[in-house]
């Protein structure tokens, strides 16, 4: 019943961006509308975004959860990011 579209690399930049913290992230999202929630929810949190590639036709990394309560135990399904070479490919 609830939905969370981040990770750990996230959690540590917006901690550090509410510390008061100059903070960049870097990574890739699809041009998919996870990506824009991506990009928009660092923002709103005070992280930059400049280093972040949309991807164009990729699809944003996102897991899904399920829980058993009867059962106590969970699985989880992985989409993985968009594959790039941030080195290499210009933004």
């Amino acid at each position: 019943d609830r939905v969370r579209g981040w990770w750990a690399s996230r959690d540590a930049a917006v901690a550090a961006a509410r510390q008061g913290h100059d903070v960049a992230f870097v990574g890739a999202v699809g041009d998919d509308p996870e990506g824009q929630q991506i990009i928009a929810g660092l923002q709103a949190e005070g992280v930059h975004t400049d280093g972040i590639l949309v991807v164009e036709g990729g699809r944003s990394a996102a897991s899904v959860v399920v829980v058993a309560r009867e059962s106590s135990t969970r699985a989880i399904c992985n989409r993985p990011q968009p594959m790039v070479d941030l080195l290499l490919d210009p933004w």
